[in-house]
């Protein structure tokens, strides 16, 4: 099966800049999956949950619409993501956000903490200079997680069909 990954991923964008975007970076390119990333700057920037958590819905809503499906993923382990205040918080919200919608939720953020837990990675190694974004090995590392991820909820899907 073959398999095409756009990333329309815009660093330093937030949730209701990313819902601006969706028609034409997921809608009009019919994609069948949309792995949202957000959190991370909102909580970074001390934003109110409030609005972010209606954006998340809209947008779900919109690309649900549209018959795409959405996995949300949550903000990465790094030291800026954990100085911020608001870090759990906005956890939590896109935790709730996947469970009201009934999409599923990547903790990133606790995998990549697993990862140093274990020994798998430093977070030197992890996460880039900038104490934000991470390494071109923890990307490869969370893709291979991700793909898994989708790949046991297509399974699930296909088995209960």
């Amino acid at each position: 099966m073959k398999v095409t990954v756009l990333n329309k991923g815009i660093g330093g964008q937030e949730a209701h800049e990313m819902v601006q975007r969706l028609q034409r970076d997921a809608i009009d390119e019919q994609a069948d999956l949309v792995i949202w990333q957000s959190g991370t700057n909102s909580a970074i920037r001390d934003q109110d949950v409030g609005p972010f958590v209606e954006d998340l819905f809209i947008g779900i809503r919109r690309l649900q619409a549209a018959g795409i499906d959405v996995l949300l993923m949550g903000p990465q382990k790094s030291p800026r993501v954990d100085r911020a205040q608001q870090r759990a918080l906005y956890a939590t919200h896109l935790h709730a956000v996947a469970e009201t919608a009934r999409i599923p939720y990547l903790p990133r953020y606790e995998i990549m903490a697993g990862w140093v837990v274990a020994g798998q990675m430093t977070m030197d190694e992890m996460i880039n200079p900038d104490g934000l974004h991470m390494t071109d090995l923890s990307y490869r590392c969370l893709g291979e997680v991700t793909a898994k991820m989708i790949a046991n909820l297509s399974r699930a899907v296909f088995a209960r069909q």
